[in-house]
């Protein structure tokens, strides 16, 4: 265990493991809100990840990593499959696609 803000290290594996999780979580949050809107239905801080995760998958050589990761899920039999991270990439880049064309 290492206290907070002390590793870099540990600090990117944890910002890479969020960004993967944002990503398989896929959280649409329409394009229309207002930030009020945003603080009363809790969503800004997903907003926020979002818009970061969108950031970085624009950098050609980070969605190149992200897509050659070897990620694991349980499934029917109790076993533990591998399925394609590339897979779930693809879909949040497709689900946020006008985010990924703003300038």
């Amino acid at each position: 265990m290492h206290p907070k803000n002390k590793m870099i290290g540990i600090e990117l594996v944890d910002l890479i493991l969020g960004v993967i999780r944002s990503i398989i979580q896929n959280v649409i949050i329409p394009s229309d809100i207002s930030e009020e809107e945003l603080k009363r239905a809790k969503l800004k801080k997903k907003k926020a990840k979002n818009d970061l995760v969108i950031q970085l998958l624009k950098i050609e050589k980070f969605t190149h990593f992200l897509s050659t990761i070897k990620y694991y899920e349980w499934n029917s039999n109790k076993e533990l499959a591998e399925v394609d991270f590339e897979d779930y990439l693809r879909i949040f880049m497709a689900s946020h696609f006008r985010e990924f064309h703003e300038k």
